[in-house]
């Protein structure tokens, strides 16, 4: 039996390294401590006596108030800019403009119409009962009368707020001149119409033809239109024959140069 040789003294010493590491050594690095208890009857901590510190004073129920009590302040300045922009849409201002002149001119449009639906309105078969004829009357009375100051409180208002600037656009584009004729146009027939269903007294007072000249003027002009329809209706079958014969004669022709 060969006798065991001796350790090399390099791995004794690794050996040795190797023990002291695993009992000794550097101590490990600490974690971080807990946290400390939380005491919820004291968030502030508390007084030299060991009462609970409350610098935003205490809650109905006694508990100590954790921040200072109400609604944060607000800017004075960003106030007054909410305000503004609140009650003007344009905090900027708007440029002036006179709509007085183009007001008048609508607001005489509207009491023209409603004094034309007014008289005309009540006469009108199956829908004139639901008219108050004298009452719209009167009404368009006061609103003729008070139409200077109306259109001037709008043109103020137009110079101050978006909304009625846009009204007052609106009215002076130009749209109650056409509107305007349109009614004036308008008035002779349905005031006409209105006379017709009341008879022939309204006929009279209106200085028109009675009823029945006015159904014989029509009965004549719908037998002119007949006869009208009648020459048209002759002429067409006149072309169309004339068209067919002259299509027969080709084709007669056409044979004969072909058997010739």
């Amino acid at each position: 039996m060969s006798p065991v040789k001796a350790a090399d003294p390099a791995a004794a010493e690794l050996t040795a390294a190797f023990g002291e590491a695993m009992t000794g050594g550097p101590a490990r690095p600490r974690g971080p401590d807990a946290p400390p208890a939380i005491d919820h009857e004291a968030p502030h901590g508390r007084e030299a006596d060991g009462s609970p510190a409350a610098p935003y004073g205490l809650n109905k129920d006694g508990s100590v108030r954790k921040s200072a009590a109400g609604r944060k302040a607000r800017d004075p300045d960003s106030a007054a800019r909410t305000s503004d922009a609140a009650s003007n849409p344009q905090a900027g201002g708007l440029p002036p403009r006179d709509f007085a002149a183009p007001l008048m001119d609508a607001g005489e449009t509207l009491w023209f119409g409603g004094s034309v639906l007014a008289k005309v309105g009540p006469q009108i078969p199956l829908i004139g009962r639901w008219v108050p004829g004298q009452k719209l009357a009167a009404t368009m009375a006061v609103f003729d009368s008070e139409r200077p100051r109306l259109a001037a409180a709008l043109n103020e208002a137009a110079q101050h707020d978006a909304r009625a600037r846009k009204l007052a656009e609106k009215l002076a584009m130009g749209d109650a001149g056409w509107a305007l004729t349109c009614m004036f146009m308008v008035a002779p027939f349905t005031g006409a119409v209105a006379a017709i269903w009341q008879g022939d007294e309204a006929l009279a007072e209106r200085e028109m033809p009675l009823l029945a000249e006015l159904a014989d003027a029509n009965d004549t002009a719908m037998d002119k239109m007949l006869a009208k329809i009648s020459q048209q209706m002759e002429l067409a079958q006149q072309l169309a024959a004339e068209k067919a014969q002259r299509a027969t004669d080709a084709a007669m022709n056409a044979q004969e140069v072909t058997s010739a």
